[in-house]
């Protein structure tokens, strides 16, 4: 006796007709679900895994999301039980503001992924990349660990080393560079054949304080007019720029600026120094202004000469020196180099 059985979600006899109009007619049945399985036109969700055979979807089932800008259109690829696959379908281009890659990009076989790569990019003559940020700052290498700098350009690898080659030598020769060892950053020239031991031209070690000081190591000659602007810290007299310090009741002399202060007294004067360091050696020059008389008084750890406290000059317009040496913190040795001048 036969029976009506589901098929692909029709409704069809089992056994199949033994006359063959009624085989005809069942054979077309199957062949128009075979060709076009169930499919939806107007749904509001992306078909899932549990849009299986058992929900009369099958391989060709396609199914439309209307209520999204564009509509997305999908194919179901497997109807397997529990575990379907459906493929959308592009039905238009859209640029995508943010692309990512959720693979490996293969460039003329140089693969870029997450692991350590090589990119080579190569022009048949000139070639020149450009990278452009609407931001101050642009970032070369690995950033994960450096905090933002607010620098114009930042090259960071894990063993810093960086070449500018000269354009009248070979390839790879003629080479200025510059690398970074153990808080030592080292500038080099770098001859002809380039494999040969090279010439450290400067060199700057970080001493790990905060902030940090710099140690320069020059290992050639330097030639020309060569200018220092600002302060530089040496336990010698290297900051020697004669320094106009203003005048007002109390009066502090920055030996961070330099080595040699001058000031004219228009009042009796507390003076104080800061920034001094041991070994440094600094002048003093105090003039009296027109009215003359003037006096000061002057800041603690000052061994004079017999223990005498120097006077000043008292003449209006008169200067007197005075030269100190810092021995240790906050302790000085001073003297009059010269008086009534």
């Amino acid at each position: 006796m036969s029976t009506l059985v589901n098929y692909k979600g029709l409704q069809v006899v089992d056994p199949d007709p033994s006359g063959p109009g009624g085989l005809a007619i069942q054979n077309d049945l199957k062949n128009l679900v075979d060709w076009q399985p169930r499919s939806e036109w107007a749904k509001t969700a992306d078909p899932g895994a549990s849009d299986d055979q058992t929900q009369n979807y099958h391989p060709g089932s396609q199914w439309l999301r209307t209520n999204v800008t564009p509509p997305k259109l999908f194919v179901c690829k497997s109807s397997a039980t529990g575990a379907a696959v459906w493929q959308q379908i592009p039905l238009g281009l859209v640029q995508d503001p943010a692309p990512k890659l959720s693979a490996a990009l293969d460039v003329n076989g140089q693969v870029i992924n997450g692991a350590s790569s090589n990119v080579v990019l190569q022009g048949g003559g000139v070639t020149r990349v450009t990278v452009k940020s609407s931001t101050s700052e642009v970032f070369l290498g690995p950033t994960a660990t450096m905090a933002n700098r607010g620098l114009p350009l930042v090259l960071e690898s894990a063993a810093p080393g960086y070449a500018m080659y000269e354009t009248g030598g070979p390839s790879n020769e003629k080479a200025w560079d510059f690398f970074a060892d153990n808080g030592t950053l080292l500038f080099r020239c770098v001859n002809d054949t380039i494999t040969s031991p090279t010439k450290t031209w400067l060199q700057l070690d970080r001493d790990g304080v905060d902030p940090s000081l710099l140690s320069i190591n020059v290992t050639t000659q330097i030639t020309g007019l060569t200018k220092l602007v600002g302060p530089l810290f040496h336990q010698q007299t290297y900051c020697n720029n004669l320094i106009g310090t203003d005048d007002g009741s109390i009066v502090t002399f920055d030996m961070a600026l330099s080595d040699m202060h001058y000031m004219t007294l228009a009042g009796n004067r507390t003076l104080a120094v800061s920034n001094a360091h041991p070994g440094q050696r600094f002048n003093l020059t105090l003039k009296q202004d027109s009215t003359g008389s003037r006096t000061v008084a002057w800041w603690s750890g000052i061994a004079w000469p017999g223990g005498t406290t120097p006077t000043l000059t008292t003449t209006g317009g008169k200067s007197d020196i005075f030269e100190f040496l810092c021995t240790s913190t906050g302790v000085y040795i001073g003297r009059v180099w010269g008086q009534n001048y």
